[in-house]
């Protein structure tokens, strides 16, 4: 990857996380070197001075190596959001994050420089089409893409304001969401990159067990607000593993996205714990079974499932 010389106030804010505002401050006061466009007076940070500032703070400097694309989205629809949030949370290249309702949406692109603002129904006291002029005539956000979420029969006049693509709402749930995303975002994947994202862990070997599992089931909004459960561990692996026999105190599981915190007390993995992303959820009669991935494993949890695969010593040995 060619690195950059110079970010905009906005990358730099990104990288640092800090405003705009502080980021051009510190620039006039010579914290930050660079240079100033004499005709427009945009000021370009050089990464010499943000690696220096990430040096003082222990900002990890990865991240200088790492071009995420920032995604904005403007919506009322709690689903929508959560659907969005889910299909790229995996995805190091890509960062999204939902707009204030009561903000100007001018306002929040010029603080936060997205590279894709994705408008979804009417915006409250601001004229949609003005907006996105404004928005076309802003220097630092001259390739912002802007995707309106629409009817087809009402979404033809934002193509006239200026913006670039216009979707019926129900091509957000299509199967092949990421691609639309990565085509918009003109990012390329190969092929490996269609794959469900569970389909990666799959690298680490599962391993068949029988064993009780105590679980706690909360929402992503609210993870202090456990339902506590049992269930059987019937096989694990460094990546995730399969729950079956699932039994909730109260009998439901959430309306709303939430994971899984798993224990397990017994040899050979004992005080084994891991947050789980649920990637499958089958339910029958009377039954109700999960293939969970792993979110957040502890490394002591890490070593006693990889253990589990070592092979046994012979006597002798």
């Amino acid at each position: 990857m060619v690195l950059k010389e110079y970010y905009s106030t906005g990358e730099a804010a990104r990288l640092l996380g800090i405003s705009r505002s502080t980021i051009s401050r510190r620039f006039d006061l010579g914290v930050f070197t660079g240079k100033r466009n004499p005709i427009t007076g945009d000021r370009s940070i050089s990464r010499q001075s943000i690696e220096a500032l990430m040096k003082l703070y222990n900002i990890p400097p990865e991240s200088l190596g790492l071009e995420k694309k920032r995604i904005c989205v403007r919506t009322p629809d709690e689903d929508l959001f959560s659907l969005l949030s889910q299909t790229f949370e995996q995805d190091p290249s890509l960062h999204i994050e939902r707009l204030s309702p009561e903000a100007s949406v001018l306002n929040e692109c010029i603080e936060k420089c997205p590279d894709l603002l994705v408008i979804d129904g009417p915006l409250p006291k601001e004229h949609l089409p003005e907006i996105i002029h404004l928005l076309r005539e802003v220097e630092e956000l001259k390739n912002l893409r802007i995707l309106c979420l629409a009817e087809p029969h009402k979404g033809h006049p934002c193509m006239l304001w200026g913006v670039d693509e216009v979707w019926p709402k129900g091509l957000i749930e299509g199967h092949d969401l990421k691609e639309r995303f990565y085509s918009l975002l003109n990012i390329k994947r190969g092929t490996s990159g269609a794959e469900p994202s569970f389909g990666h862990y799959r690298r680490w070997t599962r391993k068949t067990v029988q064993l009780p599992g105590k679980i706690w089931v909360y929402p992503l909004q609210a993870p202090f607000l456990r339902h506590p459960g049992q269930a059987t561990v019937e096989n694990i692996g460094g990546g995730g593993a399969f729950l079956s026999e699932m039994q909730l105190k109260g009998g439901m599981i959430p309306c709303e996205p939430f994971r899984v915190y798993l224990k397990i007390d017994q040899p050979p993995i004992k005080n084994c714990v891991a947050h789980c992303k649920v990637v499958r959820l089958l339910s029958g009669k009377n039954t109700l079974a999960t293939g969970v991935q792993f979110v957040r494993l502890p490394k002591s949890s890490l070593l006693m499932i990889e253990a589990l695969s070592l092979p046994s010593p012979k006597p002798g040995d």
